[in-house]
């Protein structure tokens, strides 16, 4: 079963608002949503930042996350960037 969570947070100074999708077995992704592609360098770099924040605190005690995306509202196509972060637009998604 999926658990479907909506976080807007601050950790550290570093605002994010994203989505996770969690798996039974603690596996989990982590989502920021943009509504167009000029965004999407800066949302990459925040959640790479808030990937490092996660692995070097200790006392989390959380896996880091399986995947990073971003959802965009308005690209062109569908693409994972060098540093492995899926960049997907909305209008891929189906239901």
């Amino acid at each position: 079963m999926l658990l479907l969570k909506f976080f807007s947070i601050i950790f550290d100074y570093l605002e994010i608002k994203w989505q996770t999708r969690e798996l039974k077995d603690g596996r989990w992704g982590c989502f920021e949503i943009k509504l167009s592609e000029d965004k999407v360098p800066e949302a990459i770099q925040t959640l790479l930042s808030f990937k490092e924040k996660i692995i070097e605190n200790e006392k989390m005690k959380v896996r880091p996350p399986s995947f990073l995306a971003v959802l965009v509202g308005r690209t062109s196509y569908m693409r994972t960037t060098p540093e492995g972060v899926h960049v997907i637009p909305i209008t891929s998604l189906t239901a």
